[in-house]
């Protein structure tokens, strides 16, 4: 296990070097909080993130104003606060013991009368041994934890448990008020931030313009005993709408504040200023014109950055769009923050450091860096944008339209193709190249585009591209249905210089392993010369006219080579030499018919959109066909190397309209369809599926309610899978149009999976804890549950053989452990 550990936490250090600030999608919370706010958050020690606000909502879970979420954004099921709060959650921090303090508004927790401030167990129950007897007569806005423990609570109060408490009151452990801590008048107006001091003392910042009767404008520091630090005298403007939103200290002990201001002591300073121990402003904090709006909080990372968010579109003139990063002097950290597509398009309330960098943000957004994220979202200074629960591009922000045929380069670039106009509102006429984030390529340059659809890309061994389609120029360019671009996007005018191209539609494409490439379609000529609806052409895009296959009549729609050079090819109605021959037919090499495949019948009974050649030489064909040679058969068939049908290949029954239009083959043999068609099954969503080798459902693989229309997929080098389509939602979700990525397992990590070690989990049903036996005593390093909906519902490390279920609701869920061997899966019943 500890190796394991180590392996990861190597993963961890080796992914530092990714770009600064982009989204952290392996925090992906589903929905996020849709129905309210995000007003704080708080990182635990073993990682896992409260948040609290107004929401009643999280991930479409009941989570009534606070949330404990795991690493990568799901719902902590142990973490159980039944009823929740009755009203807002505003502050949230964590004691050394795991126990957590939580304030605001409210004033009943699960049923239980808790006034605005209580403090849970790790597992969400009330901790009683914090007794706050009537609690607070107003708003608690945030708790801070002193070293010795004691806690400082602010707010909007006047009382405490029926004593007089203005604004500011310090607790002893256990909840009683801390009669060394006497403030006696307090403020005359609400305290919004609290920061103490390494000598004890503790600034406040707020809406008050005196605290002990002493005029002190929105700011003030208190002696350790509660009184008022003379010395220390701020210089806030007294205007009314004035407000110190945040005050955070630095190790040197410079002081940070945030809010709503506009000068300090006479000099200019929006919304944000650095302040020298004594109260002077800091001059070496150069924050020229600073922001434009309020600055909600700041956080100062290890390394003394400075995280800053806020209402703001712009800091010193640059882009900001509510959240920045500052370097120790005041500059923009530019890596972090200019980039057209950084920020959110709502407020940003709360800020969290986590352990490994990342910066934890909440508050009213519904998008974060253009990617939909639900008022929480995480930026990660350490990784590239990939969603592995959800796809990467999203909301909208990818292609305007259909996605006909995806390709991936082999530098780990993507190709797509199909009927849109832009990608991420950039001109991209039918034709785009992605880099591996799902940023756009600009280096790719296709001027104006294809005129028409792309339906086909294949790349070639020397990096050109050959796109295939209905279209008839490319970037002005006379290319009739079939060209052969630059590695920059241009258009290869060496290739079939001076050919006319096809004189109709290509659907099909296939490059042989000599770099001859095959088209199909609709066409009867090609370069001028006779050739019905299948040529070959050369390396350089002329005609191949050793190739002459004698078809006359029908629609081929794909195109397959076999390892030996035969061509497999299928549409609709194929007549080879005015003999029909069904929809499905292969050729040899040369272009003749191979008599030795002999479907031993009459073939599928509609069309064939799609094909794939199985090591072995199997073949598997998808479309929209019902039978085959009579016997039912929708949508998939595998044949046998002679063109007989397999009967071995049992795949489920699809129902309703049933199309297959592609077909992706995994390093392990296991198949991927995808196309349109309705859910069958509770682990499988529409119009994707995974199969075994022998046609069962592979119920590792679960989409949710999957995709609308799927046209193409495409496997990268690392086993996620690429799916382009006619779809503007994921499983439920309306954050992704038409291009997605999904890993190999989909919800479940890559990882190997081993079939010759068996896990007997047991009692199952289980309505408790669930018990688990491994063979050969391998090393257990964790877990991972999904339900049906193909979900991560719990995940933790391993140091027992059981799960606790309890918190489970009923029904069917996915169980992964994982070893130092690979992964182990099962299914259990929750009663």
């Amino acid at each position: 296990m500890r190796k394991i550990l180590q392996l990861l936490m190597l993963a961890l250090t080796v992914c530092g070097f990714a770009q600064d600030g982009s989204l952290d999608s392996s925090f992906n919370p589903p929905t996020g909080a849709k129905n309210g706010d995000v007003k704080a958050a708080s990182i635990q020690s073993d990682g896992k993130i409260l948040v609290g606000g107004d929401f009643t909502l999280i991930n479409n879970a009941s989570s009534n104003k606070l949330a404990r979420l795991n690493a990568d954004g799901t719902i902590d099921v142990t973490f159980n606060l039944g009823s929740g709060f009755n009203n807002s959650v505003n502050g949230i921090s964590t004691q050394s013991d795991g126990k957590i303090l939580v304030a605001g508004n409210f004033t009943a927790y699960n049923g239980i009368l808790k006034n605005r401030i209580i403090r849970l167990n790790i597992d969400g129950t009330v901790d009683s041994t914090f007794e706050i007897g009537a609690g607070f007569n107003n708003t608690v806005n945030g708790v801070n934890i002193q070293s010795d423990g004691k806690i400082v609570v602010f707010g909007n109060f006047t009382t405490y448990n029926g004593i007089s408490k203005n604004r500011i009151i310090r607790l002893n452990t256990d909840g009683t008020v801390d009669s060394a801590f006497n403030p006696t008048a307090g403020a005359n107006n609400s305290i919004n931030s609290c920061a103490v001091q390494s000598d004890g003392k503790i600034i406040i910042g707020g809406d008050f313009g005196a605290f002990n009767g002493v005029a002190r404008t929105r700011l003030a520091r208190l002696n350790a005993d509660g009184s008022l630090d003379a010395a220390f005298i701020s210089g806030i403007t007294s205007y009314m709408s004035n407000s110190i939103k945040t005050v955070c200290i630095q190790p040197d002990g410079k002081i940070i504040i945030g809010g709503n201001f506009n000068s300090y002591n006479g000099t200019l300073a929006n919304y944000i200023a650095r302040l020298n121990s004594d109260s002077t402003l800091d001059a070496t904090f150069s924050i020229g014109d600073g922001f434009d709006s309020s600055v909600n909080s700041i956080a100062i990372q290890a390394d003394g950055k400075l995280v800053v968010a806020g209402n703001f579109s712009a800091y010193n003139g640059t882009y900001s769009q509510r959240v920045v990063r500052l370097n120790m002097d005041g500059a923009i950290d530019s890596p972090f923050s200019s980039r057209s597509n950084f920020g959110t398009d709502g407020s940003v309330n709360a800020i969290a450091i986590q352990s490994n960098g990342r910066i934890m943000i909440g508050g009213s957004f519904s998008k974060c860096n253009n990617f939909s994220r639900n008022r929480i979202a995480s930026l990660d200074s350490n990784g590239n944008i990939d969603n592995g629960i959800y796809p990467f591009f999203e909301n909208g922000i990818s292609a305007d339209g259909h996605v006909r045929a995806v390709a991936v380069q082999p530098d780990g670039k993507i190709l797509i193709g199909g009927g849109f106009l832009t990608y991420r509102g950039i001109s991209r006429k039918s034709i785009a190249r992605l880099n591996p984030d799902g940023t756009l390529d600009a280096a790719f340059n296709v001027g104006t585009g294809a005129d028409g659809l792309v339906k086909k890309i294949v790349v070639a061994p020397n990096n050109k591209i050959i796109i295939a389609g209905d279209f008839k120029s490319y970037n002005g360019a006379a290319a009739n249905g079939v060209v052969q671009l630059n590695a920059d996007g241009t258009l290869d005018t060496a290739f079939n210089a001076g050919g006319s191209g096809a004189n109709n539609m290509v659907n099909a494409l296939a490059l042989q392993a000599d770099g001859k490439i095959i088209i199909g379609g609709t066409f009867s000529m090609v370069n001028g010369t006779p050739r019905n609806l299948l040529a070959r052409l050369n390396a350089n895009g002329t005609l191949d006219a050793s190739f002459i296959p004698k078809l006359t009549a029908g629609n081929v729609w794909t195109i397959s080579v076999q390892a030996d050079g035969k061509i497999v090819i299928a549409g609709l109605l194929l007549q080879y030499n005015y003999a029909g021959n069904g929809e499905i037919l292969r050729l040899n090499a040369n272009g003749s018919l191979d008599t030795i495949f002999n479907l031993g019948g009459v073939g599928t009974d509609y069309f064939v959109y799609s094909s794939a050649v199985q090591t072995d030489g199997k073949i598997i064909l998808g479309g929209s066909f019902s039978k085959f040679n009579n016997i039912p058969a929708k949508g998939v068939v595998r044949l046998n190397a002679n063109g007989s049908l397999d009967s071995s290949f049992k795949v489920p029954e699809l129902y309703g309209n049933v199309t297959i239009n592609d077909i992706a083959i995994q390093n392990d043999g296991k198949i991927i369809l995808g196309g349109s068609f309705d859910s069958f099954g509770a682990a499988v969503g529409n119009s994707i599926m995974r199969i075994d080798m022998d046609g069962t459902l592979d119920p590792a693989f679960a989409t949710g309610t999957g995709f609308a229309y799927i046209s193409a997929l495409a496997l990268q080098k690392d086993g996620k899978l690429l799916v382009g389509g006619n779809y503007v939602s994921y499983n439920g979700s309306s954050d992704v149009k038409y291009i997605a990525r999904l890993n190999s397992s989909n919800n479940l990590s890559i990882e190997h999976f081993i079939t010759d070690i068996k896990i007997n989990a047991y009692p199952n049903p289980v309505t408790d804890y669930l018990k688990f036996n491994v063979q050969n005593n391998v090393n257990i390093s964790g877990f991972e549950v999904f339900d049906v909906t193909g979900k991560k519902i719990d995940s933790n490390i391993l140091s027992t053989n059981f799960i606790d279920v309890k918190n489970y609701l009923a029904g069917i869920y996915f169980l992964r452990i994982k070893t130092d061997s690979g992964i182990l899966a099962c299914k259990f019943i929750k009663k």
